[in-house]
């Protein structure tokens, strides 16, 4: 049987088409597209012309259901969405244009749903989970399969962006204008102090364009092993970001011909992004990273066949 799921992001508009392999999720096919619903945000409203944008790549997903004989259709909708005063009425239109009934999920909902994807690919005993969207950070703590901490930051790399930063890259000044008003934000979730050290594992789009490009720029951290054996998809330093995040901040040409031709999509949004991930870091003391390749929209699916599983 295979699933279509479409996530509706603030940035970015993903189709992924699964079957599923030993319970898991396996990908068959992936779509990208990029549209940028936050810059159609206006007086905390999405307009008129925001929503059609979306109802027309919702629309081109058609053929590609068709393709593939998807027997259901999941589509579900963050912080875009979320965040505007008008959501009831965007859901509205794109039910009635599309014929799809649009998931609206909350913020602590989104970081329990990128952690049941990470915990779908492999199996991490205790770890800090952090998903850099567009609109909203997520952050989840577990320890031995217990969610002690779950939350969203309501600011992502394209909402930081529009906010602080006048050209493409942040400059020095604009930088510490954004990572003090992180700080400031992350102070408000009342973040738990954690014993011991935890590993970060980020997911989303910021996280796996920061590990493509610490590949290319710098000798790799070895990978680690998770319990059951298989690798882990990726890993970088904090450090590293650091150097990405200076390079872009000074316009360093090696490092922007890198995010030219490695995530030429994100080249305004990685380093807000980066910042948050930084300031993440410094709280729980954290110097690596690592990376996983599954994350909300596996969660998603899973999510949703237990429910439907569960109505039989």
């Amino acid at each position: 049987m295979k699933y279509a799921v479409t996530d509706i992001g603030s940035n970015t508009i993903r189709l992924t088409i699964y079957d599923l392999v030993d319970g898991r999720p396996r990908v068959l096919m992936k779509k990208k597209s990029q549209v940028g619903l936050a810059d159609y945000i206006k007086g905390n409203k999405m307009t008129q012309q925001g929503v059609w944008r979306l109802v027309h790549v919702l629309k081109t997903y058609e053929p590609i259901y068709k393709l593939f004989q998807a027997e259901a259709i999941f589509t579900f909708a963050t912080a875009a969405i979320r965040n505007v005063k008008n959501s009831k009425e965007v859901l509205k239109t794109l039910e009635e244009a599309t014929g799809l009934n649009v998931d609206l999920i909350s913020g602590p909902m989104e970081a329990e749903l990128g952690y049941l994807g990470v915990h779908s690919s492999f199996n991490l005993d205790a770890g800090i989970h952090v998903d850099i969207g567009g609109g909203s950070t997520e952050i989840l703590i577990h320890k031995k399969d217990k969610v002690l901490y779950k939350n969203s930051l309501d600011e992502g790399s394209l909402s930081l962006y529009r906010q602080f930063v006048s050209r493409i890259f942040p400059n020095k000044k604009e930088s510490k204008e954004i990572k003090k008003y992180i700080r400031g934000k992350l102070e408000d979730l009342d973040l738990p102090k954690v014993k011991g050290s935890l590993p970060i594992v980020g997911v989303g789009g910021t996280i796996r364009a920061c590990n493509n490009l610490c590949s290319e720029l710098f000798e790799p951290v070895d990978y680690q092993f998770s319990s059951d054996g298989e690798d882990l998809p990726g890993r970088f330093s904090l450090a590293q970001s650091k150097s990405i995040s200076q390079g872009l901040m000074t316009f360093d040409p090696v490092y922007v011909r890198n995010v030219l031709r490695v995530c030429p999509s994100r080249i305004h949004t990685l380093t807000p992004g980066i910042l948050i991930l930084q300031e993440v870091a410094k709280v729980f003391s954290c110097q690596e990273i690592m990376v996983s390749n599954c994350g909300i929209r596996e969660g998603y699916l899973i999510w949703r066949l237990d429910q439907d599983h569960g109505k039989k």
